[in-house]
């Protein structure tokens, strides 16, 4: 009898627990669609897919270079600009783009259309607050944005 009841426990633990892996979604990804013209956000299997910010990265663009969600989720921040005007492999760069837009796509703040500037992000841990450093013409500048308000802090 005890034999049994051990079967039965070690059944159960095993259905259990792959029950319990089977349950878990897959996580979540996030990419840049040329053809969409917006983010994607999709889970790893392509289940529960939306897409973001449609229209706000200049079609003549061909670079996107960083992109970073906000500790809440609420925030995404990109940086985009097009690489050589004659040559895909030129180090010669067009106007770059720098924005942060809502997730619910509603909001869209462009921070810099700036052919000069090189940009540097960090989101705050805590809230969000994006740390923005960029310089231009050799000063280098910083500023903290709460998008939530859409101005500097």
């Amino acid at each position: 009898m005890s034999r049994l009841i051990v079967c039965l426990m070690g059944l159960w633990v095993l259905t259990g627990s792959a029950s319990s892996a089977q349950a878990d979604p897959a996580p979540y990804i996030y990419y840049f669609s040329d053809i969409l013209s917006a983010f994607i956000i999709e889970r790893a299997d392509g289940t529960d897919s939306r897409k973001i910010g449609q229209g706000i990265i200049p079609p003549d663009h061909n670079s996107i270079e960083f992109v970073s969600w906000s500790s809440s989720g609420r925030w995404f921040v990109y940086s985009s600009y097009r690489i050589g005007s004659n040559s895909s492999f030129s180090s010669e760069r067009d106007p770059i783009q720098a924005g942060i837009f809502s997730a619910d796509g509603k909001t869209h703040i462009l921070l810099s259309d700036d052919t000069t500037a090189d940009f540097g992000f960090a989101w705050s841990p805590v809230d969000d607050h994006l740390f923005l450093s960029y310089r231009r013409e050799s000063i280098s500048y910083i500023r903290v944005i709460d998008p939530s308000l859409n101005r500097d802090i």
